[in-house]
């Protein structure tokens, strides 16, 4: 399974820069949209279901889809009369059904979907299948009038309930599975029943007929009208649960639970309800049908829409975080690059030259105006020397204050002889890390030019005047390694510099990381990812070995 992969990959260090680690109060929680970007067969889905393996099942319009973490699977079957899919369960034996919309009910063997053929005939005698549920290794069928069971391993059919099929008001509407009691509830347009004794018996009476759709909680019994009225009730405790205005004239489609929460979800969006006084239900994903929530084995929230595929919760704590811009034209601030800090502090910084410092609770410690309207374009926390260098200069931590203003360019890295390498759009070179005296480099076998960089006078020792994007240092392989417009080059601690080719091309990069080997790991925008070593590609990642696309972006280890 690849889903801790894929979570890594969807939550991308851009993202990170907006939502790192802050739980702010009334701030919406992070969703990460899914969709056929990333292969999702259609926007439409009813149900879904978490598997033992770790695969997320999906029921679409389309057909039952399998999700691996990396990539969806839409299921072939034959036979059926529908295509969409919903009711996904499991037994214990791992083994999936489904049904569709036209009364059939499938099963996984080999990654295709069969009928049963007793299990049908049965149900094609009993009429309108409205749900089912898995009771470790028996399904529970609900028709208009009629529950009954299916044993999945010995295939044996048993009638449990059945409702006067001449009383016109007669019908049921939903049943469900209390895993935590392990109690079946009925619910009918009058009454909710319990499956106690071997028979259904009547343990609500409802105010009204309606049609209402089941969920347990923390041991409580809820039940919400799927109508117009907004109504959720706590049938334990005999008690409604206040819902927002928003909800106001919406249709509720199902509750459903996580490990800590109970979901409502409607046609006007994703309610997190607080069961106890609704001071911190939140709405989310306002406006959107949202047909199902489930969670999987590794805590991440799944939410599916009939209209708009799939989003992705991570954590109820992980929120979004807007910095107004205090700029009087009102020009929009971005958050571009983030920097962890001393003290499980971090910064971040914005396209208007804002440097704002945070603690890990979303507080802000200060912001920094560098006085350039322009955009940060890396930021830089050295531990050692108590300061944080970003594109145009350097903070003093110790103090809060800016000490240094200079142009630093695109990106600074330490190597271990009290170095910076440094790139800008016009050069890269070596400078020394205290900003004086002279550069630390033997320069034995090449020829390079030392200069004044900056105003302020800061010895360099130019490496090569070509627009450069970022820089490494291996302390492993006593190698530096820089990414200019039109390659990688590397350079040993005597100077030597070699360019670097992946099957005899320049490896035009992105971004660059080290692995806990030493290893250089390349981002780039032809060839997908490379593992370099001594400038040596070791290893090529691309489109051949899964990737969507060989440009890409941004790599962190």
């Amino acid at each position: 399974m690849q889903f801790g992969y894929f979570i890594r990959r969807l939550i991308s260090n851009v993202l990170l820069l907006v939502v790192s680690c802050l739980a702010l109060a009334g701030n919406p929680p992070f969703l990460r949209k899914i969709s056929f970007l990333e292969g999702l067969p259609s926007p439409t889905i009813y149900d879904m279901f978490s598997a033992q393996k770790g695969f997320i099942y999906l029921g679409t319009n389309k057909g039952l889809v399998r999700f691996n973490g990396a990539e969806f699977l839409t299921i072939h079957f034959s036979g059926n009369y529908a295509k969409s899919i919903n009711n996904l369960c499991e037994n214990e034996q791992g083994t999936i059904w489904c049904k569709n919309f036209s009364n059939q009910v499938f099963y996984l063997k080999d990654n295709q979907l069969y009928l049963n053929e007793s299990l049908q005939h049965y149900i094609d005698q009993s009429g309108n299948l409205r749900e089912m549920i898995m009771v470790k290794n028996t399904l529970w069928l609900m028709t208009q009038y009629e529950v009954f069971t299916f044993n999945t391993l010995s295939g044996d059919i048993e009638q449990k309930f059945m409702l006067d099929k001449e009383m016109y008001e007669n019908t049921c509407v939903d049943i469900h599975y209390a895993a935590k009691t392990g109690s079946i509830y009925l619910a009918d347009l009058k009454h909710v029943y319990a499956f106690k004794n071997n028979q259904f018996e009547v343990e609500y009476v409802l105010s009204k007929n309606e049609q209402t759709t089941l969920m347990s909680f923390q041991g409580d019994i809820y039940l919400t009208a799927k109508n117009f009225e907004m109504r959720c009730r706590n049938l334990t405790q005999k008690k409604d649960v206040n819902l927002p205005d928003e909800l106001n004239n919406s249709y509720f489609n199902y509750l459903r639970t996580s490990s800590n929460n109970l979901w409502l979800c409607t046609n006007k969006g994703l309610l997190l309800m607080d069961t106890e006084n609704n001071q911190n239900a939140v709405l989310m994903l306002k406006n959107r049908r949202i047909s199902d929530v489930i969670e999987d084995f590794q805590g991440n929230i799944w939410i599916s829409t009939l209209d708009e595929g799939l989003f992705l919760l991570p954590s109820i704590d992980l929120k979004y975080h807007d910095v107004d811009s205090k700029q009087e034209h009102r020009t929009p601030v971005n958050l571009l690059h983030i920097e962890h800090g001393p003290e499980n502090t971090f910064f971040v910084g914005s396209s208007l030259g804002q440097i704002i410092w945070y603690r890990a609770n979303g507080q802000v410690i200060q912001t920094f105006e560098t006085g350039y309207n322009n955009e940060i374009e890396f930021l830089y926390y050295d531990e050692t020397q108590q300061t944080l260098l970003h594109t145009f200069g350097v903070i003093d931590l110790k103090s809060k204050k800016i000490a240094q203003s200079v142009i630093l360019g695109k990106c600074i890295y330490p190597d271990d002889r009290g170095n910076y390498v440094v790139c800008n759009y016009a050069l890269a070179g070596i400078i020394p890390a205290d900003f004086n005296g002279e550069v630390n480099f033997s320069n034995i076998n090449q020829p390079y030019k030392r200069e004044i960089y900056s105003p302020i006078g800061i010895d360099m020792l130019v490496l090569r005047k070509m627009r450069s994007r970022c820089a490494i240092y291996s302390s492993t392989q006593q190698k530096y390694y820089i990414a200019y417009s039109d390659g990688v080059w590397m350079y040993d601690k005597l100077g030597n510099a070699v360019p670097i080719f992946d099957s005899h091309d320049p490896v035009i990069a992105h971004s660059m990381s080290l692995d806990e080997n030493g290893r250089v790991w390349i981002a780039t925008m032809h060839h997908g990812i490379l593992q370099v070593e001594h400038g040596k590609v070791l290893v090529t990642l691309d489109e051949k070995s899964g990737l969507t696309n060989n440009d890409c972006k941004k790599i962190i280890y």
